[in-house]
Formats: structure tokens, sequence, C-alpha cells
């Protein structure tokens, strides 16, 4: 039986993350049934329960220790792991479990990372240090590619793939449509989804979100919902909006399930994201999608699919959001045929993750 570690940003009623946790296990399980699987978490016992794995607490090292010492191979990722923008501790703490990995002799894979960035000098030292010495590394886009070759890294195997989540199926719509309308939304009206996020002095960014709902209710008639990926965090700053609102509109309040999620979105006629993996998940429902920038990875993203960001979360402003959806609600069927073709290629590139982590395993 292969015994396999997964190290990533799970536990914390992020849905995101929790999606992609499920996208690797799934991939994991199809490619080799017969392998067990523990799992780094802020709540173990939630994560075990739900996803029918091992887990250990994020902070207890003495049995991340042990649990390195028995496995065959330790998965850093998905997701941006490897950045010091949004926080230092977590970048050290990610780097220190692969080089506690390193040391025990343990086959190390970063899977469908998104790299960067990363800044100040000593930082990439220990970066370089650590991931030139990991057995192999998938990137989910080619700008990951380019930071780690920027910052020193090129002795692994770098293999530019997709954001594991995006190896989903589609949600089915039935649950999403029942609970929008037990919420008291019209879904014969134009439905608009918006997936904000709490980033540094934001009073301005979150007063063009209410501009542009606002707007968009007058000119379209539009049903507004936000939709909170990380709970409590966007759940706050979703009602803070809200109320910026003269119009009235909708906070979904659910947890951190990906099907739920797809499934609301999917009965959207647009979805507004600041939140990585909303854009992703109204991509896998062939949503048409606006992405405002607060990293880089929103950048990569929005171009992977074949579109542009509308705006930074530093200087978006209501008129330019406004414009930028009526634009694309107008030109929606030829929005969806690009995404779908997009996503095709995308879906095949997220699976070749889990096929790479196998050949790993089984590799001398």
């Amino acid at each position: 039986m292969t015994k396999v570690v997964l190290s990533g940003y799970y536990g914390f009623s992020n849905a995101g993350d929790e999606a992609m946790l499920r996208s690797i296990l799934w991939a994991l399980r199809v490619k080799n049934n017969d392998c067990s699987i523990t799992v780094i978490s802020g709540n173990p016992k939630a994560t075990a329960a739900k996803y029918s794995v091992q887990s250990i607490y994020i902070f207890d090292f003495l049995a991340i220790i042990k649990t390195l010492r028995c496995c065959d191979i330790l998965i850093s990722g998905g997701g941006s792991l490897l950045q010091n923008v949004t926080s230092w501790r977590s970048f050290y703490y990610y780097l220190a479990v692969l080089a506690l990995g390193e040391m025990l002799g343990v086959k190390v894979m970063l899977y469908a990372q998104g790299i960067g960035p990363v800044l100040g000098f000593l930082p990439k030292k220990i970066m370089s240090w650590i991931v030139n010495r990991v057995n192999y590394i998938t990137v989910r886009d080619e700008g990951s590619y380019c930071e780690l070759h920027e910052i020193g890294i090129t002795k692994p195997v770098i293999e530019i793939t997709a954001d594991a989540v995006l190896g989903m199926e589609r949600a089915d719509l039935v649950c999403g449509k029942e609970l929008l309308q037990k919420l008291g939304v019209n879904l014969a009206k134009t439905t608009i989804a918006i997936a904000p996020r709490r980033w540094g002095s934001d009073s301005n960014y979150l007063k063009s979100l209410a501009e542009a709902a606002d707007q968009l209710i007058d000119l379209r008639n539009a049903e507004i919902v936000f939709v909170p990926l990380h709970l409590p965090d966007d759940h706050k700053v979703c009602c803070e909006i809200a109320a910026l609102m003269r119009n009235k509109a909708v906070v979904f309040d659910g947890d951190c399930d990906a099907e739920i999620f797809m499934s609301v979105i999917g009965n959207c006629q647009l979805l507004i994201g600041v939140r990585l993996h909303a854009l992703i998940f109204a991509a896998i429902m062939n949503v048409p999608i606006l992405g405002i920038t607060y990293d880089p990875k929103i950048d990569r993203f929005m171009d992977s699919v074949g579109l542009k960001v509308v705006a930074s979360i530093t200087d978006v402003t209501g008129t330019e959001l406004t414009m930028a959806a009526e634009k694309c609600l107008d030109n929606s069927i030829n929005t969806k045929i690009q995404l779908e073709s997009h996503m095709s290629i995308l879906r095949k590139k997220a699976l070749m993750n889990a096929e790479a982590a196998t050949q790993l395993t089984v590799s001398k």
C-alpha cells in the first residue's frame, strides 16, 4: 500500500482549498486505489470525517515527523503555499514541512502549486535551497514556472499543468436553485454572483463593488448574490458591501462545500470574483467571469482562459466594473464558448498532477 502525506491549507473553512483537497484525493485514488492518505489539517477531526482519510494537526510536529518516517511520498499543494505576501509565517511553515520530508528521505512533490510572489533576498535563498531538493514539481501556470526559475529553482523536473480544482466535474444545478429560491432570489431575473475578500485597507474597493451592484440592479433589474468562500472572514466582507448598497442584495450563508458553491454559481449569469476559486468554480460551470486582481494568480488564471482582469483591487471603480459587467452579459454566448474551449484543455492538465505523483511513488 502506498502511503501518502498531504500538506496544504486544509481544515480552515476555505471552499477553494477544500475543493483542492477533494480534487487531489479523488485524482490520487483514481490513479491508485490502494493508497493510504494522511492529511495535515487545521481541523483533523473534520478533515478525517469528511474525506475518509487519516489526519493530523498542522502544528503537531511530532506526529508529522512520525507520519513522514513511514510514508512513501509527501505532497505539498496545491494552492499558493509558497508566497510571503499574505503571510511570511505560512511561507516558512510550508518550507519547513518540505525540509522535514527531505531530511527523512521521503520523496517530495510540489503538486499544482501557484508560486509567488516571494519578496526578499533571504526568503528566496531559503526557498531555493529547500525546493531544489524536492523530487518533482508541477505548477498550475506559466507564471509560477517563471517565478521558480527567477528564484533559482532548476534542479527538480518542473511541469506546467493546471490548478487541481479544474479537474472537478460540473455540479448539478438543482441544489443551488433551491437554495437561492429559499433566499428569495428571483432566478427569472439576471442573477449576478459576487465573491469578494478582504484585502488591506479596502474601503474604496468595497464601495466600488457596492456601487457596481446597485448600478446593475438599476440598469439590468439584476439579482445580486454575495458568495463568501472563506468563512467567517468573507461572510463579514459580503455583509459590509451589502450594507453599503441602496438596493437589496442576498448574502449566501452556506458552508465550504465546493459542489454547493458551484451549484449556486451555476444558476447565475455572471460571476464577479476576487477569490481565485470562485472564478474557477464559475469557469467549471461555464458561467462568464469578471476577475478583479489582488495577486498574480488571478491574472494568470484569467489569461489561461483567454480573458483579462477588469482592474486591480486597489483602483477598481464602480462605473468601470458596471460597464465591464454589462459588456460581459451582452456577449455571454461567445464568452461561454471561449470558456468551454479552454476548460477542456485545463481539465486534462489538472489530471496530469496525479499521474506525476503516481509515477513518482513507483520510481526507484
